[in-house]
């Protein structure tokens, strides 16, 4: 059988499941053995959203294009099976990193890894936007960047992939307490393959994000009020921490 035939077969008869599926944001579907994953358009359901996130329709375009445009340059994202106005089909890369760390021993060789493979994204001259760890799959092998929405940019310069930068970290330290202790290994794999000296940015932008810092604090104290001791907002303050006094380590 034609590989090509073979394959549009897959397409079509997955476009003719896809209507069945729930209508969640991205669903798990299996066929012939191998599983993919549906992403729908976002429903609009309010004015408020309508006018925050746009014309669904249109993102939904653009992430189709974003992906295809993304691993036209090398970057790994999930390949598209098919497509609607509806809904991007994609290949499965293996679980995301949240499942991957909280199973493995290994979890400073696979993030180091990631580094590298977002230090390779940069130096094509491309930014992901939001990259952090539950948009991430690893197979065993390949560090895997999903959701290419809104902040994706396929001509960034240097300001924009240090933002990635410290996104991926932020998204880290956002996590169970217990994986923390990884973050050096992204910079690691990061800096040793920064061919476009984001590094430097990246500690410069995180310097000067004192202010930020200020706003959260009355956020943080109220959720310490409550017992909470992880959340998006601590990981402000950890974050820029912990990229100072990285810098001072790195040899100049």
């Amino acid at each position: 059988m034609n590989p090509n035939q073979n394959e549009s077969d897959v397409s079509a008869a997955l476009l003719r499941h896809a209507p069945m599926l729930p209508r969640d944001r991205v669903v798990p579907v299996c066929h012939e053995g191998k599983r993919y994953w549906v992403k729908f358009r976002e429903e609009r359901k309010t004015l408020r959203h309508r006018i925050l996130k746009g014309n669904a329709l249109a993102a939904l375009a653009r992430e189709k294009d974003l992906l295809l445009a993304f691993a036209k340059r090398g970057v790994s994202v999930p390949r598209i099976v098919a497509y609607s106005s509806e809904c991007i089909i994609l290949t499965d890369h293996g679980p995301d990193l949240t499942m991957v760390l909280e199973e493995t021993s290994c979890a400073d060789a696979i993030l180091r890894r990631v580094g590298e493979a977002l230090a390779e994204m940069h130096a094509v001259g491309v930014a992901h936007g939001r990259p952090c760890i539950r948009d991430i799959c690893w197979d065993n092998n390949t560090a895997t960047f999903l959701d290419l929405e809104a902040g994706a940019r396929l001509d960034a310069g240097p300001l924009r992939q240090a933002r990635d930068l410290l996104l991926l970290v932020h998204s880290l330290f956002s996590s169970k307490p217990v994986y923390h202790k990884h973050a050096p290994a992204i910079l690691e794999g990061y800096i040793a393959n920064d061919t476009k000296n984001v590094w430097p940015v990246a500690v410069k932008i995180a310097r000067r994000s004192y202010l930020l810092e200020l706003l959260v604090k009355p956020i943080i104290w109220r959720q310490r009020q409550r017992g909470k001791t992880s959340s998006e907002f601590y990981a402000i303050p950890t974050t820029r921490r912990f990229i100072r006094a990285y810098d001072s380590q790195v040899p100049t």
